[in-house]
């Protein structure tokens, strides 16, 4: 079966074995590790590391999915933020970061 990469989905097949290799040394991949590979590069991780990424990821999620649960209440995302607290604060040249208050 032939696959054709979709420019527009953002896919690419990697089809130079020279590159594949040259990536591949570059790499320091260990037996058992887990690789994931995108448009944005490589991704080279232990089941270890990878079991706490996918904890992580489904947190954002679950905010996420509050968040989105919110705007379709009619909450605006500017109100689920700290941006007054936030403002005040790198006004003042004070160390502050932007999140959501769920």
């Amino acid at each position: 079966m032939q696959y054709r990469a979709k420019k527009y989905l953002g896919q690419n097949f990697l089809i130079d074995r020279n590159i594949q290799k040259k990536i591949i040394r570059a790499c320091e991949i260990a037996p058992g590790d887990i690789v994931f590979g995108d448009d944005d590069g490589i991704v080279v991780m232990t089941e270890e590391g990878l079991k706490d990424i996918v904890e992580a990821a489904l947190a954002v999620q679950k905010v996420e999915e509050q968040i989105f649960a919110r705007m379709k209440q009619g909450q605006s995302l500017l109100e689920m933020l700290n941006f007054s607290e936030h403002f005040e604060k790198i006004s003042r040249h004070q160390p502050s970061q932007l999140t959501f208050k769920i």
